[in-house]
């Protein structure tokens, strides 16, 4: 439909938003309420990017704050799509979760730190993207998909890299890149979507470990050295 987004992070913006949900929901309630989209790729400059958080100080948090106060929701999350949004978040306001799109998944883990942070500071981290737009439940094929616009072809070269060392491994990609999340106390379990409702969900094998799966990949400079890998249930 031809509408134009609106951003408006005031008290009145986010009140309005929030009942407008519901109303589209069908619930009097929601669990989790996140601010969305506020980062440089959404406002275009560093100025756009402040005034919005000066929306947000001058009155949307608080209106926030006082929805999870009157338990009308029971977190305040924000949705991050760019590494560095994850610090100026929490030099403001208490949150208690983030949602993280994109600076986390196999193929890049720049926001690590960010997210080290958020362990040390007890805030929950949903993986938003472990697919990475597609390109890692599709494979780096032609129209692959990365960061929603069309894959480089660095990054495709990547992706095939990755791809060839699961197979080595017998690991589907798909099931590589949804394990690959940072397993840190307090850290929430990613989420996934697909485009056709008869899409198999894929898992690795529970049976066997696979942690020679994550050191080639380490070895081969395709996965950051200090990044957490998961462990077979049970393992040290």
């Amino acid at each position: 439909m031809p509408f134009e987004p609106s951003f408006d992070y005031t008290r009145d913006g986010i009140l309005k938003s929030y009942e407008m949900s519901l109303a589209r929901l069908g619930l009097n309630r929601v669990e989790a309420l996140l601010i969305h989209d506020l980062d440089l790729r959404f406002h275009k400059s560093e100025e756009g990017v402040d005034f919005r958080l000066g929306q947000l100080d001058d009155g949307g948090y608080r209106a926030l704050a006082d929805l999870k106060a009157a338990g009308e929701i029971a977190a305040i999350g924000a949705g991050i799509n760019l590494k560095g949004m994850i610090p100026r978040f929490l030099q403001r306001w208490p949150l208690d979760f983030f949602l993280v799109a994109m600076p986390y998944t196999l193929l890049e883990q720049e926001g690590l730190k960010e997210l080290e942070m958020c362990a040390a500071r007890g805030v929950a981290i949903v993986i938003g993207a472990p697919y990475a737009s597609g390109i890692l439940v599709r494979g780096p094929g032609p129209g692959a998909l990365y960061r929603y616009a069309p894959a480089e072809p660095a990054i495709i070269a990547k992706a095939q890299r990755v791809a060839e060392v699961c197979r080595r491994h017998a690991v589907p990609l798909a099931a590589a890149a949804l394990q690959f999340w940072p397993p840190q106390r307090r850290l929430r379990d990613p989420r996934a979507g697909c485009r056709r409702r008869s899409t198999p969900e894929p898992r690795l094998d529970a049976t066997r470990p696979h942690d020679d799966l994550w050191a080639e990949l380490k070895a081969e400079g395709l996965v950051r050295a200090e990044a957490p890998t998961p462990r077979l249930a049970g393992s040290p």
